[in-house]
């Protein structure tokens, strides 16, 4: 997302629009100038947060390929254990916990 803020001389908020990206805002802003309302004076701030959010979205990403595998081997792990016969308590318990990882349950709770 992106913030443009434009500012009267004295430093009041003329204006704030959002954008979904910097060529978006910047073609709003090279329009806008255009127009006859426009003052000279305006200021122009502009918070860029695209960047900020391909990052966090590629954290979101890594986190959910992370779980994903986790469950993956868990599943894994679940399987073998339902096909032994006479399972212990403690195998049983195991078993459980599996489950609850592969759920991406804490155990905590």
């Amino acid at each position: 997302m992106v913030i443009i803020l434009i500012k009267n001389v004295d430093g009041s908020t003329y204006w704030t629009e959002r954008f979904n990206s910097r060529a978006d805002c910047d073609a709003w802003l090279s329009e806008e100038k255009t127009r006859p309302y426009w003052k000279k004076d305006f200021t122009v701030e502009i918070d860029d947060k695209e960047k900020e959010t391909l990052e966090e979205q590629k954290r979101n990403l890594e986190k959910i390929q992370a779980r994903t595998k986790k469950a993956q081997e868990a599943r894994l792990e679940v399987k073998e254990l339902r096909k032994k016969k006479g399972r212990t308590a403690a195998e049983n318990a195991a078993l459980l916990d599996k489950l609850l990882d592969a759920l991406g349950i804490d155990d905590e709770i």
